[in-house]
């Protein structure tokens, strides 16, 4: 299953800042599908954490920045 979102930027005090990889995950997850996550660090919290979480899991093992002229795009695999 897939979500997208381009340029994800919250509002503070200060202004708007963009959103990093995780915090744009959650909000395009929750609003395109309805799918609340739980972000872990490392591939052993997740293991660990499977253990105890009923339904559906996955993992995210590669993430990087895609910055060209037209795009600006956070991508998970």
């Amino acid at each position: 299953m897939g979500v997208a979102g381009h340029n994800c930027y919250t509002r503070t005090e200060d202004g708007y800042h963009p959103l990093n990889f995780n915090e744009t995950l959650i909000k395009e997850t929750d609003e395109e599908i309805g799918l609340g996550l739980r972000m872990f660090d490392t591939l052993d919290e997740f293991i660990n954490a499977s253990y105890s979480l009923d339904g559906t899991i996955g993992f995210i093992f590669e993430q990087f920045h895609s910055i060209d002229e037209l795009n600006n795009e956070w991508v998970g695999m």
